[in-house]
């Protein structure tokens, strides 16, 4: 019998709650293009974890029974996708004795990860596993063993909690292996451990040495560690969090510890305390894109009962605010929660704000959703009622958030589990994230490091290496400030194969400044740049976005590596794209020769290493020595091979300090040429 999905539909039935409007883009309003009101009930068991594929369609994957996990592709209005298996749906096969699925995420080629356990039977220990698979759901058998990795150790079972995926197609992975205690009649111990899988499915042998990190159970009194999570850093790191149980003592409280990407520790395990109030429960963690760390938990403090908690850690290793964000005193719309409230499930948006999703224990037919600022110190005030919403299924009973999202375009959504008139059910919400209204801009800029003048088009050699080219925007804070709620932008599989005159050369940063005070930006983003110069949204057609409709500014673009140029006429932006073409030496640009012109084309300077704003060939902050640095200093006809680098001036995806196409001589011609004393100083308004 064909497997289907009975969805039911629901509407908001307490308005004054929430002052939605329909078709509101406001920042946590519901969006009512996802089944009809932002709401979506589907009858189905098990614990649904949601991953959004670049176009939007989501991935459900939730354990079906003891041999099997449901995945169900949805399309964006919330309906299943009829060319996803059979009427949306695919049971992938799991080893017989699969316990709840632990976690599920999508490579960027819309293959999917998922991480489970199987319980132990009789003799045989526990292990946990990573099964693949592809796009259409059918198990990747290139990977791994027939698309299965086992983890086990022979001294315990062990149970798979979290999993991340690095740049190079490697996971991480963590969780906890249970072994008996020597002492007979007293508690098992609980070792946290953590390891790598390659791309293709190898477990990692060296990493940290051994092949996994493991911080056993201390004895004396009996501690145990679970590696309930797993982040991985910008710089590479890898931080890994979860709760320490005294078992033979009251109390219990959290434990972290950051280790180098070949897995041996940076420092010792630090723990994780209540600030000494009372025993403390994790119940989520996330990392941002900037590094800074979130810590969700609640205390519990007799008589008042449980208090949730947030803390942010930044990059420094300093925690923001006094005590961390506090959710709940009182809650929102004024209306304190009781001793029920919890926090679920953490993650962070592309734009490096982190979001939260919890229920209360007392009020199971609603959950919440939170958001601070990029850097946690605060709420977000520009997200539903001062940074929280709160969100009701009627009818609906023991509602919990299990799962959150965040879609290319910046939309969030939320899954979870309920009950509906006694019916096993999985819950969705989608909610719209990005203020402000339609501003397209179609402009055109060339790179001066990739312009070819034989072919009067920029070269794409950077895309010659697909393992080294960022699918993610590579644009960080502080440098590159985020504005206007747009979030990080990802590369859609596919885009990587144009080779014509519409093909990629590379990410550059967009930024709309206010008229009467330029160093104010209105909005700001990422986006593509095309060989012939075209600036467009990451699905290399489109005009770019930047969410500001009905203001007027001046536009500002600018590169990793080249000194930016701002057009000094005002543009005003809406739904009908302003063309900005700084190709053309008629268009007005600040200051003087913001940009290298000959032969009725303009180019950017290129050639801005260090991120000072000024070209230079020689002293202090000079662009020329970091080239030399990069290629090992001493020998300077080092290359430095298929990289992806501030260095690489002329983009061809090598680092050369002398010989043909060295990236040297870029930074003298942007000076002048003949005068390596002269600088060269970014133009602006």
């Amino acid at each position: 019998m064909a497997t289907t999905l009975k969805t039911m539909r629901l509407s908001l039935l307490i308005p004054t709650l929430l002052a939605w409007t329909l078709g509101s883009a406001q920042p946590g309003t519901l969006d009512p293009t996802f089944d009809g009101d932002g709401l979506l009930v589907v009858n189905s068991t098990g614990t649904p974890r949601v991953c959004a594929l670049t176009d939007g369609r989501l991935m459900v994957a939730a354990t079906n029974d003891a041999s099997s996990v449901k995945l169900v592709r949805l399309l964006l209005d919330g309906s299943p996708d009829p060319s996803f298996g059979t009427n949306g749906i695919v049971l992938v096969p799991t080893p017989v004795g699969t316990l709840d699925l632990s976690g599920f995420t999508l490579r960027p080629d819309g293959s999917g990860l998922l991480l489970g356990s199987v319980a132990a039977d009789g003799g045989v220990p526990g292990f946990g596993f990573v099964i693949q698979v592809s796009v259409d759901g059918t198990i990747d058998t290139s990977f791994g063993t027939n698309g299965l990795v086992s983890v086990g150790f022979p001294d315990g079972d062990v149970q798979l909690l979290d999993l991340a995926l690095e740049s190079s197609g490697a996971l991480v992975v963590c969780g906890v292996k249970v072994r008996p205690n020597p002492t007979s009649g007293q508690p098992t111990y609980k070792d946290a451990v953590a390891l790598r899988v390659d791309a293709s499915g190898m477990i990692d042998l060296s990493f940290n040495g051994a092949g996994a990190w493991i911080q056993a159970s201390e004895p004396l009194p009996l501690r145990t560690f679970t590696a309930k999570y797993v982040h991985l850093l910008p710089t590479g790191h890898i931080v890994l969090r979860g709760p320490r149980n005294y078992l033979t003592a009251p109390g219990s409280d959290g434990w972290q510890i950051t280790l180098l990407p070949d897995g041996t520790p940076v420092a010792a395990l630090s723990i994780l305390t209540s600030g000494g109030f009372g025993p403390y429960s994790i119940v989520g963690s996330a990392a941002n894109t900037n590094g800074a760390l979130l810590l969700a938990g609640y205390m519990d403090l007799p008589p008042a009962g449980l208090n949730p908690q947030l803390t942010v850690t930044l990059p420094s290793g300093t925690s923001n605010s006094s005590g961390g964000v506090y959710w709940g005193h009182p809650g929102p719309f004024g209306v304190p929660f009781s001793s029920g409230n919890k926090l679920a499930r953490a993650t962070s948006d592309g734009s490096g704000r982190f979001l939260f999703a919890g229920h209360n224990d007392n009020r199971t037919d609603r959950w919440y959703l939170g958001r601070t600022i990029a850097d946690g110190s605060t709420w977000d005030q520009g997200f539903g009622t001062a940074g929280e919403v709160e969100t009701v299924f009627p009818a609906a009973q023991s509602l919990q958030p299990t799962s959150i999202c965040v879609l290319q375009d910046g939309r969030i959504v939320v899954a979870g589990r309920v009950f509906i008139s006694g019916v096993q059910s999985w819950a969705f919400a989608r909610y719209n994230a990005v203020a402000g209204a339609p501003g397209h801009v179609a402009a055109r800029v060339n790179l001066g490091g990739a312009y070819d003048n034989g072919t009067a088009l920029m070269k794409r050699q950077l895309f010659t290496n697909m393992q080294v080219f960022p699918y993610l925007q590579p644009y960080m804070e502080p440098s590159f400030r985020s504005v206007g709620s747009v979030p990080q932008q990802v590369i859609p599989i596919g885009a990587y194969t144009n080779t014509s005159a519409t093909g990629m050369v590379d990410w550059i940063w967009l930024e709309f400044l206010s008229t009467s005070e330029p160093s104010t930006i209105l909005a700001s983003r990422a986006a593509l740049v095309l060989r012939n110069g075209q600036v467009v949204d990451v699905d290399g057609i489109s005009p770019v976005d930047l969410r500001c409709g009905g203001s007027t500014g001046f536009l500002r673009i600018r590169h990793r590596n080249h000194l930016s140029v701002t057009c000094s006429v005002p543009i005003s932006l809406d739904g009908t794209p302003a063309v900005i073409d700084l190709t053309l030496p008629s268009t007005p640009t600040f200051g003087t020769d913001a940009q290298a012109c000959g032969s009725g084309v303009c180019m950017m300077w290129p050639g801005e290493t260090n991120g000072n704003g000024v070209v230079s060939y020689t002293g202090p902050e000079n662009d020329r020595d970091p080239v030399l640095s990069a290629v090992g200093g001493s020998v300077p006809t080092q290359v430095l091979q298929n990289v992806y680098a501030v260095e690489d001036v002329n983009l061809d995806g090598k680092v050369k300090y002398a010989g043909a196409e060295n990236d040297r001589d870029p930074i003298l011609l942007t000076i002048g040429g003949s005068t390596p004393t002269n600088v060269r100083h970014e133009q602006l308004p």
